[in-house]
């Protein structure tokens, strides 16, 4: 069965997303949705997810996460072969459920430091997250104001003033260091 990637109504969306998160959570510091759904936009084309996973060691004695362990074993428990690893790099995964309509869901990788800029753009929309990271003397190219204070820059999904990391772990930081206040994800256009 081939499938496509359309949208779907975001209240028959949140059984499926609500059961991912509770399988995944085990496997994550953290684990948040983001995008058109926790917008809360009634059609939705996937589900955006920003997570910190747990690690263990392995034999080598290198850091593993436990969301790739968790990941591969739901793709081998998958017998009728729903289930398809489309990205699966270090910073993103992506999964899709071959269903009609195709479900995909994305993870986005990050650690505590990364948290709030990751929340908050994941989160959007694509224009908002756009002009989180233009500084206040620009425009973005649809001709938006920037938010992102002059001084500052964006390297590595981090603030930076100079050479100085601007601390933004929590997403309401980041809403505090550009628009200056908390914005209700809904009301982010």
């Amino acid at each position: 069965m081939e499938s496509h990637k359309i949208e779907i109504q975001l209240v028959e969306a949140m059984p499926i997303i609500e059961h991912c998160l509770k399988v995944f959570s085990p496997a994550c510091q953290r684990i948040e949705l983001v995008g058109s759904a926790r917008r809360g936009k009634q059609l939705i084309g996937d589900a955006e997810i920003v997570c910190i996973p747990k690690v263990q060691l392995n034999l080598l004695d290198e850091e593993y996460p436990i969301l790739d362990m968790f990941i591969a074993d739901l793709l081998a428990q998958d017998k009728e072969g729903i289930a398809e690893m489309t990205i699966n790099g270090p910073k993103q995964k992506q999964f899709s459920l071959k269903i009609e309509p195709a479900f995909f869901f994305d993870f986005h990788i990050t650690d505590a430091a990364r948290w709030g800029y990751k929340v908050a753009i994941h989160t959007g929309p694509w224009a908002f997250s756009k002009q989180l990271v233009t500084p206040r003397k620009y425009q973005t190219e649809e001709g938006r104001p920037g938010l992102m204070p002059s001084n500052l820059k964006v390297k590595d999904c981090l603030y930076w003033d100079g050479k100085q990391i601007v601390p933004t772990p929590e997403e309401i930081d980041v809403l505090k260091l550009t628009v200056g206040k908390w914005v209700e994800p809904s009301k982010r256009i």
